[in-house]
């Protein structure tokens, strides 16, 4: 995929937030300012909550490759903020709320403004029912059935990201400041040890040159996927279904999506299983194994 030169660094806002302030007014009038930090201590993003006199509350992520791992990684200049100022964020599906309201540059990265959906989200909630896993693949099917066929400019490429946690990113990150990637690399050594040596070996075989798989997947018909839908991305209210932190925004085919799903949300992983065969009616002999090795 050809990715097109970043968006220009401008400020961007559907609406300005609070009472037509800037992002440098907003946080100078605001009446309290709580650090969120990074929801798992991982990317390097800092996010934090403003409250307004009149009591409405926004949300602002700053984010910069220079501080930002996973960025680095995915060779991302600002995607979230690009995909927001090029309008594909406002394209999306009605069902779907980005809450993002506006960016503005910040040094060599962005201030993302965005609502407060924070009562909503699913964060660390019990397992969910199946019409919620429902409601939320509906939602994510439908956006990239919003995009099919359509070349976006700045997305995450499937090879970065089948990359990110490979196991050979996880051993040159790991002696590195960020925890996860020890994390990473541990599981990828545990993963060795528990599973048929036919399946490891074929995941191994496809993470050590992950552009020969993106390359097969591209003979697909692609389309936007969100890339990250794990529970502290995401939250349900009647209306809407809420999709939270769109940096590893992929060109994909739908297989990535379903296969994404589950390895995201792998604590959902039966009930997801049940309710794609249903959306997309995958035949009942498909398996995880199955889906793991088609990965």
């Amino acid at each position: 995929m050809t990715e097109d030169a970043p968006a220009q660094r401008k400020s961007v806002g559907e609406e300005k937030p609070g009472p037509g302030l800037s992002v440098a007014q907003l946080q100078t009038g605001a009446v309290q300012r709580q650090p969120l930090g990074d929801a798992e201590g991982y990317s390097g993003a800092s996010l934090e909550r403003l409250t307004l006199a009149d009591g409405s509350t926004w949300v602002l992520k700053h984010i910069s490759p220079a501080n930002d791992i996973m960025m680095r990684l995915t060779h991302d200049t600002g995607r979230a903020a690009e995909l927001w100022i090029r309008g594909v964020l406002r394209r999306v599906p009605p069902i779907i709320d980005t809450t993002v309201v506006a960016v503005e540059p910040e040094g060599d990265g962005w201030v993302i403004v965005m609502r407060d959906v924070s009562p909503a989200l699913l964060g660390s909630a019990p397992l969910l029912s199946r019409g919620e896993s429902r409601r939320l693949l509906a939602a994510a099917t439908a956006l990239h059935g919003a995009f099919l066929g359509e070349q976006i400019p700045g997305l995450c490429t499937l090879t970065d990201r089948y990359s990110l946690c490979s196991p050979t990113t996880a051993a040159h990150e790991a002696p590195g400041p960020n925890q996860l990637f020890s994390l990473v690399a541990r599981g990828w050594e545990r993963f060795a040890d528990v599973v048929p040596h036919d399946v490891g070996d074929a995941i191994f075989a496809v993470l050590s040159r992950p552009e020969l798989l993106a390359t097969q997947m591209h003979k697909y018909e692609t389309s936007l996927i969100h890339g990250d839908l794990w529970v502290n991305n995401l939250g349900l209210r009647p209306d809407s279904v809420i999709m939270l932190d769109w940096g590893y925004a992929t060109q994909a085919p739908l297989l990535t999506l379903l296969l994404t799903s589950l390895a995201i949300s792998s604590i959902l992983m039966r009930r997801l299983m049940r309710s794609w065969r249903i959306i997309f009616l995958l035949p009942a002999r498909t398996t995880t194994k199955r889906l793991c090795v088609w990965r």
